[in-house]
């Protein structure tokens, strides 16, 4: 697998395990020194902040993130890449939504033969967060 799939595979597991409340496998996607998660307000830069974000996913509803139009540069065991998401969310009526939509900008490092974030800043365009 090249390395621009295996970032591609590092962005979906990103979501779907938030998606899916795989806490700890969520918080192991990070870099384990080099640590810069933000979104609205929220600002992650260690371990434990990712521990308290994952421990806090069951209060949250369901849904569904998807994102897309992944544009990824590989610079030997760094990269970045630029991605949008939206996010999906279930209304009582069964009909599905927009809830909102945004652009992800990340860095990442080669660690072995896993690519982890260094950072992701997650910038909501549209929708509640916006």
């Amino acid at each position: 697998m090249t390395d621009v799939e295996q970032i591609r595979q590092a962005l979906a597991r990103y979501w779907q395990y938030l998606d899916d409340r795989r806490e700890r496998e969520w918080v192991e996607l990070f870099d384990d020194n080099d640590i810069f998660l933000q979104y609205q307000s929220t600002v992650a830069r260690s371990r434990h902040d990712l521990d308290v974000i994952a421990g806090a996913l069951k209060n949250y509803a369901g849904g569904k993130h998807v994102s897309s139009n992944e544009i990824i540069d590989v610079d030997g065991e760094d990269a970045s890449a630029h991605s949008d998401v939206m996010f999906l969310a279930p209304a009582a009526d069964g009909t599905v939504n927009i809830a909102f939509y945004g652009r992800c900008d990340d860095t990442l490092r080669r660690t072995g033969s896993v690519w982890r974030f260094t950072s992701r800043v997650i910038r909501f365009q549209g929708g509640y967060h916006a």
